[in-house]
């Protein structure tokens, strides 16, 4: 007879009795402030992101599953103990530097605004008085001239027609540049005082060019007065460059039939600009008024003007080169004379512009 349960029990001796000692334990340290600020925050934000469950209620047969949408307490960067406390932190930060924008981008915007006043501006402000302005110096070919070079298919003047009255539009070639005034805060190299038709102006004067590959380049070049106040009253200005060349016909004495880019590396710009004596070419240039501008638009200039490109021969000129940049063999123009033979004189490739023809 199996016993029962009861008696099985019965059997079991008593346990032992734990006897403590009169030992109080410590009392249970309080939730610090803080934590029950975050605790209370999390079980809100809880609340408010709370999603369903993806699972179907098959007693609403209209009611599908929806897909399980983490709330921001479940990011992991957010999970972990002190997440809140990181998230407040990192808001504080971008509070911060969103006011300190706010505050500082004005007063810089400020500064920067000051250093390009007018008094540390290097061109005078307002509107354009003569001879500043933007204008369209139309000019013709009038010579050209090879004696640099041995080889005159090395040397070229656009537009490569030389004027001739009973064909004159095939050598026009037009100059597009900028006349800007100077303050007069500012050092420059070049002092001028200028009386024009209409105002007494006391200024520097600088001159650019606009973008055109087929005339020379350049910025800021420094324009001199001569004959102030007189009739042929004008400026003047140079400067070097390298001007390129790129010959239809093979160059290398070799016989290689490359075709080549020659460079005459030491050209000398020089140009005359008139203020009171008047153009001729184009046909009516000499009845136009003076427009005075400084937008985009070029203006004709109505008055005479004088272009000249020159280059001496000497060692390396031309310099003429193939595709792949390796020098080619050129008869070289380096010599001193003038083609009849006389000595003493520098040979010079020159191209001649004008428009009083």
């Amino acid at each position: 007879m199996t016993p029962s349960r009861t008696s099985s029990l019965r059997l079991t001796p008593p346990m032992p009795v734990i006897v403590e000692d009169d030992v109080v334990p410590p009392p249970i340290p309080l939730k610090s402030p803080r934590r029950l600020a975050t605790m209370a925050w999390a079980r809100y934000l809880h609340s408010a992101t709370y999603t369903p469950s993806a699972v179907s209620d098959e007693s609403m047969p209209d009611r599908k599953s929806e897909a399980f949408k983490p709330g921001i307490r479940d990011h992991k960067w957010i999970a972990k103990r002190g997440g809140w406390f990181r998230l407040l932190i990192a808001a504080s930060v971008l509070l911060c530097l969103a006011i300190g924008l706010a505050v500082g981008l004005p007063i810089g915007l400020g500064k920067r605004d000051d250093s390009l006043s007018p008094a540390s501006s290097p061109l005078a402000t307002g509107p354009p008085v003569f001879p500043a302005g933007s204008y369209a110096f139309t000019t013709a070919l009038t010579s050209t001239s090879t004696g640099c070079t041995n080889n005159p298919s090395t040397w070229q003047c656009y537009p490569f027609s030389v004027y001739s009255p009973s064909s004159p539009s095939p050598s026009s070639a037009t100059f597009h540049w900028i006349i800007s005034p100077v303050s007069t805060t500012t050092t420059t190299t070049t002092t001028t005082t200028t009386t024009d038709n209409s105002n007494n102006n006391n200024h520097s004067y600088l001159i650019s060019s606009s973008a055109n590959p087929f005339v020379p380049s350049f910025t800021n070049a420094s324009l001199t007065l001569l004959d102030a106040d007189q009739p042929t009253e004008h400026f003047t200005f140079n400067f070097t460059m390298r001007k390129a060349v790129s010959p239809n016909t093979p160059v290398d004495s070799s016989g290689s039939g490359e075709l080549a880019t020659c460079w005459f590396n030491s050209t000398v710009v020089t140009a005359a600009i008139w203020t009171r004596l008047r153009a001729s070419y184009p046909e009516g240039i000499g009845s136009a008024s003076v427009n005075v501008t400084n937008t985009a638009v070029f203006a004709p200039w109505p008055f005479a003007v004088e272009v000249r490109e020159a280059q001496e021969a000497g060692q390396g000129v031309p310099d003429c080169r193939n595709n792949q940049g390796i020098p080619l063999q050129v008869v070289d123009g380096g010599v001193q004379g003038t083609e009849e033979g006389g000595l003493g004189v520098v040979r010079t490739c020159d191209c001649w512009y004008g428009n009083r023809v």
